[in-house]
Parts: C-alpha cells; sequence; structure tokens
C-alpha cells in the first residue's frame, strides 16, 4: 500500500515532468526545428527513464522482482510476465501526459480522436514499442560499473585478459589498433556495398524480409534506396545502418574482415553482420538494444565519439562517459545493459561493422 509521502512524491515526480514539457514545447517555436526536435526528444526519454528508475527502486525495496507463483496451471500472471506493478499506473500517466501535452502543442487545439490516432500511429515522441520494451526491460546488476569513471583502454589485448575482465562481465572496454590487416580498411565504402548487393539480384527481397535497416534522421525507407542514393545526396548529412541478412553476402564479407582473436577460443559467434555508415555528425541516437548477446564493432574508417550511460536503475552508482573510436579500434559492449549513442565526426566518412558472442 501507498503512504501519503509515496503518493506526494509521485505527484510532485508527474507536476514537474509536466512542467518539464511545457517548457520546452514552449521554447520550440522560437528554436531551429531540428534541434527542438531533438530536445523534446531528449526530454522525453529522460522523463522515461526516471519514471523506470522509481519503478525499478520501488521494486527493489518491496521484494517484487522475486518470481512470484502462478495463480494456477491454467493462467499465467501477465502482469507480473510483464513487471507491472503499483507504479505502472503512474508510469502510463506520465507517458501520456507527454503524448497529450506535444499532441496539443502541435495542433493548437485537443481531439480525443487524434489523440488517440496519434499515439497508436507512434506520431508521439515515444513509439509504443520503445515504451513497453522499456517498461518490461529487465533491472541491471549494477555492480557491473560502479567503479568505473571511464571507459577501459587496452593496447595489448589477449584472450586470457579479455575473458577475466570484459568477455561475460558487462564491462565496456576500448581496444586499440587491433584491426591492422583487414581488406575492409582499404575496402569498405558506399559504392562498395551498392556494389556487393547489386551483384545478387534477390539480395534486397532477402534484406527486406529477413534484414533490419536503420534509417535514423533520413528519409530512406530500405537499404536499396541508401545504397543508391544520388551524387547530390551524397552530399549531404546521411548515416544509416543494417544487419545483413543474406547468406552469400555474408560469406563475401567476410572475406574482407576476420573474428577478433581476442574472442574466447569456444566463443560462438553471430553469423549476422551489422554495419552503420555515414557522414552526418548525429549518429544513432541514445538508446538500448534487445538482443540476446554482447557485441563487438570495429571502426573501419573515419572517427565516431560513442557516449555511454548506465541504465536508469544504476545512475545513482555508475557514471556515464564519452569515449571516440578511431580506425582500427575495436569497442567491446553490452549493447543490451549500456545505453548508447555515436556521433560521427565533422568531416569524416565513418564504416563501422560488428557481430554477437556469446
Amino acid at each position: 500500500m501507498s503512504t501519503g509521502n509515496d503518493i506526494e512524491r509521485r505527484q510532485k515526480f508527474l507536476d514537474d515532468l509536466v512542467a518539464a514539457v511545457r517548457d520546452g514545447s514552449a521554447k520550440e517555436n522560437a528554436a531551429d526545428p531540428e534541434s527542438s526536435e531533438k530536445s523534446s526528444a531528449e526530454l522525453a526519454r529522460y522523463a522515461l527513464l526516471r519514471v523506470q528508475l522509481a519503478r525499478s527502486e520501488a521494486r527493489l525495496k518491496s521484494g517484487e522482482l522475486k518470481p512470484k507463483k502462478p495463480a494456477s496451471k491454467s493462467y499465467f500472471n501477465l502482469r507480473s510476465l510483464l513487471g507491472l506493478d503499483a507504479i505502472s499506473g503512474w508510469y502510463l500517466l506520465a507517458f501520456f501526459t507527454i503524448c497529450l501535452l506535444v499532441h496539443g502543442h502541435r495542433n493548437d487545439y485537443f481531439s480525443v480522436t487524434d489523440f488517440v490516432s496519434d499515439t497508436l500511429n507512434q506520431r508521439c515522441l515515444l513509439s509504443a514499442e520503445d515504451f513497453i520494451m522499456e517498461m518490461s526491460r529487465a533491472p541491471v546488476n549494477c555492480g557491473m560499473c560502479k567503479d568505473m569513471r571511464e571507459m577501459p583502454v587496452e593496447y595489448n589485448m589477449t584472450r586470457e585478459l579479455f575473458l577475466k575482465k570484459y568477455a561475460y562481465t558487462a564491462r565496456p572496454v576500448l581496444i586499440k589498433n587491433v584491426v591492422k590487416d583487414w581488406r575492409a580498411l582499404q575496402n569498405f565504402s558506399l559504392d562498395f556495398f551498392k556494389n556487393l548487393y547489386d551483384s545478387k539480384p534477390d539480395s534486397y527481397k532477402v534484406q527486406d524480409d529477413a534484414g533490419q535497416f536503420f534509417a535514423y534522421k533520413t528519409e530512406f525507407g530500405t537499404l536499396r534506396e541508401a545504397l543508391h542514393m544520388s551524387e547530390e545526396r551524397r552530399q549531404k548529412d546521411w548515416y544509416f545502418g543494417w544487419s545483413n541478412a543474406d547468406e552469400e553476402i555474408g560469406q563475401k564479407l567476410r572475406q574482407y574482415y576476420s573474428r577478433p582473436d581476442f574472442l574466447p577460443e569456444d566463443a560462438e559467434s553471430s553469423r549476422i553482420d551489422w554495419m552503420f555508415m555515414g557522414i552526418s555528425r548525429k549518429g544513432a541516437q541514445l538508446h538500448i538494444d534487445y538482443v540476446s548477446r554482447p557485441s563487438w564493432q570495429a571502426q573501419i574508417k573515419g572517427r565516431k565519439i560513442w557516449e555511454v550511460v548506465p541504465s536508469p536503475e544504476c545512475a545513482s552508482v555508475c557514471h556515464s562517459f564519452n569515449i571516440t573510436v578511431h580506425a582500427g579500434d575495436i569497442i567491446n559492449i553490452d549493447t543490451n545493459r549500456w545505453y548508447h549513442a555515436t556521433y560521427v565526426y565533422p568531416g569524416d566518412f565513418s564504416v563501422t561493422i560488428g557481430s554477437e558472442y556469446d
């Protein structure tokens, strides 16, 4: 049962949230559209994380994170499965408050029908998918980062050292100058990938059916559209990523890079290659992944800044940090536990390839 202090605390949080969103919306009238969109999105993400933190702390204190026995053999407890509890009502209220204020600001009027349509069609600052995934995410063990004030950097990584300190501890690490003889260093480019996928007639269909494409801040809807951008479009900012789903393409890609030597000998690498490429200073926005394994990412060309942020339940004991990855470096990170964003150095063309391991 919630105490009077708990209720007052939650109400104050929501009041502060509403005021913050209103203040941010008012400033958008005079701000640059792109920067205002970013600030609003960051505000909404911060609000979402703050509510998640409150929910996690309350569940930890009450002991509700322990597994619950189903009510009967014939039914399962959906609320327990999704991790819902008493705070979820406030969590939902905060989410819809943000959507409500954004809807009203954009349209200068309020319509229940339009508001519901905007929310269901993900025209709100937070998508329904991101909201559900964040709400049901399992809390992180903060012991992984409580003594870290900056990302470790290793210059002579060995398999033994990697296995002992980093492989399965969720502690990120930057490994310097480890990529030296990969053909990718000389060959990977926008035209390289365009020609590679064009060489196989059904490759784009395979990608559309089984791969993932991340347009980020571009207008591209598919990998084919992105790789076939016009010469004029190439001169403007762009950044996108994808997972390769075509096995034949994957075999050709692996002729240009090799499995990092420091990975545990018995670790099984994923057969999925991830590529991220672009010239925009804005790379991937702050997010967390929902994949099953930790991953490594090799910087093939250019320089990229990584912003690494602990999950909200660890904010009081862990630190955020930025680190620059240069061509030839590999960053190893469990993107399921660390929020992360990337920024390409101005004037650089960045290409990254990576994969997961278990």
